[in-house]
């Protein structure tokens, strides 16, 4: 005979009521403080639903006995399988409101740590490109500044070679027409259609040279023929003055000087590279307008190579902390979605304690396993009658029944409880992920923040040597 069976009988003959532990005790706003005040609801919603509470309750505690005893069957169904999934629920909420808010604002702050690291790259990329083009800047506009008077210093080398120019090219000092004759036979001589620099020079300075020994020359003999004038007129007596004045007439001898046409010809200094140096800085004069002509032409090219250059370090923060917001949205709605669950999720409960209710009341061997101390009194007022008892159980009966004072896990509790513990295994690894994750990158941005330190020194030197060469 089994229990269920022993009860059923007993409370048949004796016309007791079956009661198992039933409190009367009326429930109050706990259950609101308890399943609903800890939600994250609006306060509103909050009200609404403590009203809600407290009138339901007050309406089946006044007109339903099975209301009472669902109502105090919540708890125990909270800490059974029924209340599983309220606890899972809750355990995944609180997880999400603990750890997992937490993570979501470490990596939060570790995208914005990321964003002002880029932020301060380019940041230093453009001052280094700053102090890279500063000299070059400087060069250019001081060229600019200067080229007024480096034009002026120009024109006054220009002046002054113009006396060598004009001594070069000029036709002062001798007669045009010999110097085309002797530039003829010199292109005859020398078979060149065309004479340089150095031999047209070299025939002007021979030209030059005889023209000064000729009017040496004419010169002298002016100055017999005006001696010649004085001495005739000093001197009145006819045949006296002549023979005294005849040395006068000796202007012949001014011809004496010609013999320095052959120095000219030879002993004139005159360099071999004169020609060659005189055409180089000829043509130099020529350019020195040219090259002196300064304008500044600013070309803007984007550089995608280097660093910073266009980008914007605000649309880059702007952008991180969009995509920061989004996410934040999806966990909220997530968040907001699990709260939403468990707070119905107490309903559940209450409709489950009713079906166990109506399960208890309906079937006699439903739940009815339990070897309590209200089962052992009844089995003992059988046994002083002499009807079939229960107790002693044999040892093959134990593993059918549940002995509540044992903390051991006996034969119909086995299945269950290795079911929740499998059932709880995968929040527990959630859990522990979600807290080891947590506690590393905690301790990641502690060390970032009490030991890095990121030092930018910007050192720069500029050396500019100009070598100017002539040849």
């Amino acid at each position: 005979m089994d229990a269920s069976l022993v009860i059923d009988m007993e409370n048949v003959e004796e016309g007791e009521e079956k009661v198992r532990g039933r409190k009367k005790k009326r429930p109050n706003s706990r259950f609101y403080f308890a399943l609903v005040h800890p939600l994250t609801l609006y306060e509103l919603y909050k009200v609404k639903m403590l009203y809600a509470v407290t009138g339901t309750f007050a309406l089946g505690w006044g007109t339903s006995p099975h209301f009472r005893c669902a109502t105090l069957l919540i708890v125990p169904n909270i800490l059974g399988k029924e209340g599983r999934a309220y606890l899972m629920i809750y355990v995944m909420a609180s997880i999400y409101a603990g750890p997992i808010s937490n993570l979501q604002h470490n990596l939060g702050e570790i995208a914005e740590s990321f964003g002002c690291t880029v932020e301060l790259q380019i940041n230093n990329s453009r001052k280094l490109w700053k102090v890279m083009t500063v000299p070059l800047k400087a060069i250019v506009k001081n060229t600019i500044v200067r080229a007024k008077e480096l034009k002026d210093d120009s024109n006054g080398i220009k002046e002054a070679f113009l006396e060598t120019e004009s001594e070069v090219e000029g036709t002062e000092g001798y007669d045009t027409k010999t110097e085309e004759e002797r530039e003829k036979n010199e292109k005859e001589s020398s078979k060149n259609k065309t004479l340089g620099t150095q031999k047209k020079f070299s025939v002007k300075s021979v030209l030059r040279c005889e023209y000064v020994v000729e009017q040496g020359v004419d010169r002298c003999k002016d100055w017999f023929d005006k001696k010649h004038d004085d001495c005739m007129r000093a001197i009145v007596i006819p045949i006296l003055n002549s023979l005294l004045c005849l040395p006068m007439k000796f202007s012949f001898l001014c011809n004496l000087m010609y013999v320095v046409n052959a120095w000219c010809k030879q002993k004139i200094p005159i360099e071999e590279n004169f020609g060659e140096t005189f055409d180089k800085v000829d043509g130099t004069m020529n350019n020195m307008d040219n090259g002196f002509n300064t304008k500044e032409v600013v070309k803007k090219e984007e550089q995608s190579w280097l660093v910073g250059v266009g980008i914007n370090p605000d649309k880059i923060k702007a952008d991180i902390k969009e995509n920061l917001n989004k996410k934040q949205s999806v966990m909220l709605k997530a968040g907001s979605f699990v709260q939403l669950v468990l707070s119905c999720t107490f309903v559940f409960l209450l409709f489950s304690a009713y079906r166990y209710i109506a399960n208890y009341n309906g079937n006699i061997r439903f739940d009815n396993f339990y070897v309590t101390t209200y089962f052992r009194q009844i089995d003992a007022r059988r046994k002083k009658r002499k009807k079939r008892t229960l107790l002693p159980l044999r040892k093959g009966e134990h593993i059918n029944y549940v002995f509540p004072f044992k903390p051991k896990i006996q034969g119909p509790e086995m299945k269950t409880t290795m079911m929740e513990f499998m059932q709880c295994v995968p929040v527990l690894v959630f859990l522990m992920f979600s807290l080891i994750t947590d506690w590393l990158l905690y301790h990641l941005l502690m060390i970032i923040r009490k030991h890095s330190h990121i030092t930018y020194v910007f050192a720069s030197k500029y050396e500019l040597e100009l070598v100017l060469g002539m040849t």
